[in-house]
């Protein structure tokens, strides 16, 4: 079961190697756990919409749309 599970990894690992995030995107997309929850942004409430193919992540703070590159984001529960 490990090996299988690290061949998979090594495959998405060498897919992302040769073609970026983009070439990834559908597959990392179906695996977004922060997609339509609640988080925190810097203390900020939003809901996380999801990952762009530039690897940002999409935040809906206020009806206002927000790209991140990077910050402290706390999942909510």
């Amino acid at each position: 079961m490990l090996t299988e599970l690290l061949e998979r990894l090594e495959h998405q690992y060498d897919q992302w190697l040769r073609g970026g995030i983009d070439a990834i995107y559908d597959t990392l997309g179906a695996r977004d756990f922060l997609r339509g929850r609640r988080v925190a942004l810097n203390g900020a409430s939003a809901i996380a919409v999801g990952i762009d193919r530039s690897g940002r992540l999409e935040l809906d703070v206020d009806g206002e749309r927000r790209l991140v590159e990077s910050g402290e984001i706390t999942y909510e529960q």
